[in-house]
């Protein structure tokens, strides 16, 4: 129903005086009554209002139009009220509001109604001002800390606020904050209300700055940049033809590293880390990695899966989003970790109250439910929280942490005391422990995301995105059977044209290529069986290198640790 003009403008004027706000607080403006209505909610009406103002149609409520300019005023104000769960004013950029209308492939949430816009959409632009805390009478500033970066230790990294810039050219201020820096550093930012700052990395490790702005309205909300500072490579796609130089490894040395790889990053190593890093402790390798951003990604990512907050239940908070940088800088326990990601407001979603939130915090117990966990009345969002508080949750949570590492009696045997530990603490300890898996001669089986994670880092040289992880791991486990699953991810990206395969011809000494596609994808050397077979395959018409990637990249060896 459209309002009459006269109406609207006199709803907007009263919302404006009445949203006018004075100096705010250093923090995020949530999102403005005032700029909905005039900007947004024609648009929500238009696209949402269809499924949204049926029940049961997601979380987001609208509501039918009112009869009276009242009426109408309540209206726009619960609409908002129930918008500003799925806007997170921190990181409005990943707000599940603005996830949820684009397209997978753009970096979207699955959404039953499907995808209207794209980034580059004035639309999507008015709801990413909206969900900045845009008001009818001022737009946000636009915080601008440069690109993420590598840096070497020791070296002064400048930060410059240059490019930030505000829409209604007011003059703005900046505000500089170290969010997190590596464990034993004492690095600080040379300025923290300047245009320009500057830090020197004292430890290897992960660091991140963040960046506010303020136009004399509002402030923005924080733009982070991410400084690694590593001893390490990163991924990389593997060169088509030559040899990685693994063979020089001794296979014992090749095993080890990729035990700790597999364990801490979820992934084996690229030949340059494997070289790397071989010939250094186990424990020296996994403090390197525990300080890396993308070790807390893949903890998260773990924990995240196993709690069911995947796709339409991605985390949205500030601490779930926060949880990688913190496991970087060596500040959170593994309880802390499951705890943020517990009481994400997605949780609940996953597991509504009743009977699926009673066995929710069963397993978050680490045990089995019971008739009484599911028994009315039970699975309540207090139960949820009288158990988090709890120390049975820490002791289970340091039991799932320590099953990473450690066989299961010895998980089990982990003193209940270590639970305060962080994450990076007891992870060292594990993998300096006798008790360590990664030091035997058994393999572990990759569970189904490790193994979507060492299929991007073998064939693409990156780690897959959010709705990569999601999407592929939903086609294995649709698939009946984990092996038939895991062979038509292999093939589907195989056959993506993204894959860099050699021609036979260009293969100079085809036993060495075969050797050397064992040692990247198996971390060991062909059998001489082994060995025979799979140079017949790359040498027959029929077969060639794509076959011989294949057949090693759906073996039941594949990424095992």
């Amino acid at each position: 129903m459209a309002i009459a003009a006269a109406g609207l403008a006199l709803l907007v004027a009263s919302l404006a005086r009445e949203t006018a706000a004075k100096d705010p607080p250093v923090a995020a403006s949530p999102p403005d009554l005032g700029f909905y209505v005039r900007t947004v909610a024609r648009w929500t009406d238009e696209h949402c209002a269809a499924c949204h103002r049926e029940a049961g149609a997601g979380g987001l409520r609208l509501l039918p139009p009112a009869a009276d300019r009242d009426g109408e005023r309540e209206r726009r104000r619960l609409e908002l009220e129930s918008l500003r769960r799925f806007v997170d004013p921190e990181s409005p950029w990943t707000s599940r509001l603005l996830r949820k209308v684009l397209g997978e492939d753009r970096g979207g949430l699955p959404h039953a109604g499907g995808a209207f816009l794209r980034p580059e959409d004035d639309a999507y632009d008015d709801l990413l001002d909206f969900a900045c805390g845009a008001t009818t009478t001022n737009l946000p500033p636009e915080p601008d800390p440069g690109k993420d970066r590598r840096a070497a230790l020791g070296e002064e990294v400048a930060l410059d606020a240059s490019a930030s810039f505000d829409r209604d050219d007011d003059p703005m201020r900046f505000r500089w904050q170290l969010a997190v820096r590596p464990p034993g550093s004492r690095a600080a930012l040379t300025a923290l209300d300047e245009k320009a700052t500057s830090l020197r990395p004292d430890v290897s490790g992960t660091y991140v700055v963040r960046l506010r702005v303020f136009d004399g309205k509002v402030w923005s909300a924080w733009r982070p940049v991410v400084l690694e500072v590593l001893e390490r490579t990163g991924p990389e796609a593997p060169d088509p033809v030559a040899t990685s130089g693994l063979e020089a490894l001794d296979p014992a040395a090749l095993r080890r590293v990729r035990s700790v790889y597999g364990d801490v990053l979820g992934r084996p190593p690229t030949p340059p880390e494997a070289l790397l890093h071989a010939s250094k402790p186990a424990v020296e390798v996994a403090g390197i990695l525990l300080a890396t951003l993308e070790a807390g990604r893949a903890l998260v990512e773990d924990a995240a899966l196993r709690l069911g907050l995947v796709g339409d239940f991605d985390p949205v908070s500030e601490a779930a989003l926060a949880l990688p940088y913190r496991l970087a800088g060596g500040e959170a326990t593994p309880a802390d970790v499951e705890a943020a990601l517990a009481r994400d407001p997605a949780f609940l979603r996953a597991h509504p109250e009743g009977p699926a939130l009673g066995r929710a915090v069963a397993a978050l117990l680490g045990r089995a439910p019971t008739e009484d966990d599911v028994a009315p009345g039970r699975g309540t969002a207090a139960a949820l929280e009288a158990a988090l508080a709890g120390e049975p949750f820490r002791v289970a949570a340091l039991r799932r942490l320590a099953g990473r590492y450690l066989g299961p009696a010895d998980a089990e045997a982990v003193p209940v005391a270590r639970a305060t530990e962080s994450v990076a603490v007891l992870a060292r300890a594990f993998v300096a422990s006798p008790a360590w898996a990664g030091a035997g001669e058994a393999r572990r089986e990759a569970d189904d995301l490790a193994f979507v994670r060492a299929l991007y880092a073998d064939l693409l040289g990156r780690r897959p995105t959010t709705a990569e992880v999601v999407a592929v791991t939903r086609a294995i486990v649709a698939v009946p059977g984990s092996r038939a699953g895991r062979a038509a991810v292999v093939a589907v990206l195989l056959d993506s044209g993204e894959v860099m395969l050699p021609l036979v011809v260009d293969l100079r000494d085809p036993d060495a290529w075969v050797a050397d596609r064992f040692r990247r994808t198996l971390g060991r050397a062909p059998t001489e069986h082994e060995a025979r077979v799979y140079r017949t395959a790359l040498l027959d018409p029929a077969g060639g290198p794509h076959l011989v990637v294949r057949g090693l990249l759906t073996s039941p060896e594949y990424a095992s640790r």
